[in-house]
């Protein structure tokens, strides 16, 4: 058996070896650390711009999905004598991005707000030989079939 002989040719140790491998683990895990937060902090930039984008896309894809609802609900009977088939009125709400106009009408099956929350807002026009504004929030329009019938906005 052999036995373990310190460098120290008297045999004791020198005080300034000891703690040292607990401060050498300390400062690894502060460096593990400090490089955790800084990969935290870069990786939020790019994932918060990803969720963004999600939400624009999903909110282009619903308003895409909802004007065709809103068209598939128009009327051919309308409040005026033309034959012009108007988009069905839209209803009142408060918060709205708009002036004029309103909401998409809930028995229409639509999705009623954006990804942020917001209601999606609704303007229809009456277009065609009586273009004077009937019905709930829907806008005069002009006489012709080459102008807008609807517009759908989201806040977001």
């Amino acid at each position: 058996m052999t036995k373990y002989t310190p460098k120290n040719p008297t045999g004791t140790f020198r005080r300034s070896e000891a703690g040292n491998v607990f401060f050498a683990l300390f400062g690894a895990v502060a460096i593990v650390g400090v490089l955790g937060a800084g990969i935290m902090a870069t990786m939020r930039g790019p994932l918060t711009t990803m969720v963004e984008v999600n939400r624009i896309e999903e909110t282009k894809s619903v308003l895409r999905l909802n004007a065709r609802l809103v068209l598939r609900g128009a009327d051919i009977n309308t409040c005026d004598a033309d034959a012009h088939t108007e988009a069905a009125d839209p209803e009142t709400c408060a918060s709205t991005a708009t002036t004029a106009g309103g909401c998409i009408p809930a028995n229409l099956g639509a999705t009623l707000t954006d990804p942020w929350g917001t209601p999606y807002a609704y303007c229809a026009w009456n277009h065609g030989l009586e273009n004077n504004a009937c019905g709930n929030n829907v806008l005069a329009g002009e006489n012709g079939t080459t102008r807008l019938a609807i517009a759908l906005l989201s806040a977001g």
